[in-house]
């Protein structure tokens, strides 16, 4: 758990000057690092959310052309 929690909050230990370092890690470079790891899942995600997009707008313009008749 120690492990873990130094983990996220990214808390190093300096044995030479017996101190704590702390790294900024910013959540970008994070989330970054997750869709690098993860391009599979990533992309499917991503393309499933272009495709539900696309359905939206063609379903819109249908209603729309089934209500101007």
């Amino acid at each position: 758990m120690e492990y873990t929690k130094d983990m996220i909050f990214g808390i190093r230990y300096d044995e030479v000057h017996n101190t704590l370092k702390t790294e900024k890690v910013k959540w970008t470079s994070r989330f970054a690092k997750l869709i690098k790891k993860h391009k599979i899942i990533t992309m499917a995600i991503f393309s499933a959310i272009i495709f539900i997009g696309i359905d939206i707008v063609l379903l819109t313009n249908f209603f729309n052309i089934l209500t101007a008749v």
